[in-house]
């Protein structure tokens, strides 16, 4: 992997993302210790998210198995691949469904990120115990790809899933058309076997440096107390992002959206 090729491409495409919040202590903790939460499988909110479907029969036929042998799979078949974590996030900071769905019904956050000045320093580090995986041109961070159907893939013969390294590259950045509104971006990472043996289905925190961190936007309905409480952690902990608040709906072009202002601090 050429690296400056790769940061160059990050730094293009996902200089602005966007993480919707609502403020309770787990916000607090990723404001103070400087850390992202990437969620195992089980945590995702889409039960079709990020797991191996088998639908079909699947005919076996390696080392000494016979053509007839047959894996009957009358009703789906799922498992996962426990090693991959995901961080996920969205394009779009003044969404009004986005806002009401994961920003509390317009009283939480949402975080602004530039993981052009994240990313460089995370890659490239064998001894971490959570590795990028950017073996195939950046595919660590992706666009989600939305699709109107599931992927059904194959089984080896001992049945484990036998995906093709295309396949294994996009696993977990897939979701159904009903959830394209959201203008998806995900990160993965993938545990690393030399310093990590055991799953862990909740999740992992993995630390980002202070000036990625560029905005927090409050909602419409983020009380103002609640705001001058977030401003004051975050200043204490070094942090020199912008403050904005929303402060109507509006239409921008031919879209209703959140509008904000800088937020007056206190």
């Amino acid at each position: 992997m050429d690296w400056r090729r790769a940061i160059s491409m990050i730094g293009a495409t996902f200089s602005k993302l966007h993480k919707y919040k609502t403020i309770d202590s787990h916000l607090e903790e990723l404001i103070v210790d400087g850390e992202l939460h990437f969620s195992g499988r089980l945590r995702l909110n889409d039960p079709n998210e990020a797991i191996l479907r088998f639908t079909k029969q699947q005919l076996l036929v390696d080392d000494g198995l016979l053509p007839s042998k047959i894996v009957e799979l009358d009703s789906p078949r799922y498992c996962s691949i426990e090693n991959y974590y995901f961080f996920c996030m969205s394009r779009e900071p003044a969404d009004i469904p986005m806002w009401g769905y994961y920003g509390d019904n317009h009283r939480g956050v949402c975080l602004e990120f530039d993981f052009s000045v994240a990313i460089p320093q995370w890659i490239n580090e064998p001894n971490k115990p959570w590795k990028i995986d950017a073996d195939h041109d950046v595919a660590f961070i992706r666009d989600v790809h939305y699709a109107d159907h599931l992927d059904g893939y194959l089984l080896t013969p001992d049945g484990y899933p036998n995906l093709s390294p295309a396949e294994s590259d996009m696993f977990g950045f897939s979701k159904l058309n009903c959830w394209s509104g959201e203008k998806e971006v995900r990160m993965r990472l993938t545990r690393n076997p030399t310093t990590v043996n055991e799953s862990m289905p909740k999740g992992i925190g993995w630390r980002f440096e202070k000036d990625a961190l560029k905005a927090i936007r409050f909602g419409v309905r983020t009380e103002e107390s609640e705001k001058s409480r977030i401003v004051r952690i975050a200043r204490s902990h070094g942090y020199q992002c912008e403050f904005l608040e929303g402060y109507d709906i509006g239409k921008v072009g031919l879209q209703f959206r959140v509008l904000f202002r800088p937020c007056v601090e206190s």
